[in-house]
């Protein structure tokens, strides 16, 4: 018969390990595609003079960081945004995720 023994500290080091054990992300060239119509209605120039902001906000815990806000007017290449940022997240946790 085979037996696993556990030591009786073994939950307090487990604890140990995941209060320490945190990590960091950077994110550049994040790109927003468009709608083609969009995009389409923007070169004939049919939204008038109207023009559109967009900014990526990267939010964890109590920390949220916004990119440079792009506009329509100039931000618009190959059919999307191209945020230029690089964007740093530090000391986060073990179990961090990213979603969108």
């Amino acid at each position: 018969m085979e037996q696993t023994v556990v030591p009786k500290r073994a939950p307090n080091v487990l604890l140990a390990i995941i209060i320490f054990c945190r990590g960091s992300i950077s994110i550049s060239g994040l790109a927003l595609p468009l709608k083609k119509d969009f995009v389409r209605l923007l070169r004939e120039g049919a939204l008038d003079d109207a023009v559109h902001y967009f900014v990526a906000l990267f939010k964890y815990r109590h920390r949220v960081i916004a990119t440079q806000m792009l506009s329509t007017v100039d931000g618009v290449s190959n059919g999307r945004l191209v945020f230029p940022n690089l964007i740093n997240m530090r000391d986060l946790d073990f179990d961090f995720q990213v979603c969108r």
